[in-house]
């Protein structure tokens, strides 16, 4: 259902913009402001969202991706939602190399999280041999 908001956001904010600029709408100009409101909102206005879900409500949060209540990950998880909800946002206001770097960093980032997610042991309990 989370899902629903960034695409509104998109659609309006596209919808919007291109239509405020009535004399020039190219294609370039399209897929340029479609990109922005993509990072705005997917990168930005969701790592906000998911940032106050790992700092506010924390163990529920981790209760629902398998971790233990009050695991210190959860704020590492927070703060690095933050800092991709922050870039998002600044990706209305700054373009180029700006976008690359958001988009590749966030990309990376989402790989680190996934395979910590799914590494045996990465819910909390100990395996053997791990340590």
């Amino acid at each position: 259902m989370l899902i629903i908001i960034p695409i509104i956001v998109v659609a309006l904010g596209l919808g919007i913009h291109m239509f405020r600029r009535k004399q020039d709408r190219k294609r370039a100009v399209f897929t340029e402001e479609l990109t922005a409101w993509f990072l705005f909102a997917f990168v930005g206005l969701m790592g906000l969202f998911s940032f106050a879900g790992h700092a506010f409500v924390a163990d529920q949060t981790a209760d629902s991706i398998g971790f233990p209540a009050g695991n210190p990950f959860q704020f590492e998880v927070a703060v690095t939602n933050l800092a991709f909800g922050v870039l998002g946002l600044l990706c209305l206001r700054y373009r180029g190399l700006f976008w690359w770097a958001t988009g590749r960093h966030h990309h990376a980032a989402g790989g680190i999280r996934a395979d910590h997610c799914q590494r045996p042991g990465a819910a909390g309990e100990e395996t053997v041999g791990e340590r």
